[in-house]
C-alpha cells in the first residue's frame, strides 16, 4: 500500500514539476517530505481518506486551473 502510494505521489508530483516548475517548485518539496513520512511509517486505510484524496484534489485543482 505504501509503495503504490509512494508511486502515485511521485507521478502528480512530476506532472508539477513539467507544468508549473517555475511557479510552483515549492510543492515538489512538499511531496517529497510526504514520500518520506510515509515510506518511514505504515498507516491504516485512513491514509487514503486524509492524505491522498485530499492531494488528488489539490493536483486537480493546479492541474486543470488554466
Amino acid at each position: 500500500m505504501i509503495s503504490f502510494l509512494e508511486t502515485e505521489i511521485n507521478i502528480y508530483a512530476r506532472i508539477l514539476y513539467k507544468y508549473y516548475s517555475n511557479n510552483y517548485h515549492k510543492i515538489i518539496v512538499i511531496f517529497a517530505q510526504l514520500r518520506l513520512q510515509l515510506s518511514k511509517k505504515v498507516i491504516n486505510s485512513s491514509v487514503n481518506y486524509w492524505i491522498v484524496k485530499p492531494i488528488k484534489k489539490f493536483i486537480l485543482f493546479f492541474f486543470f486551473d488554466f
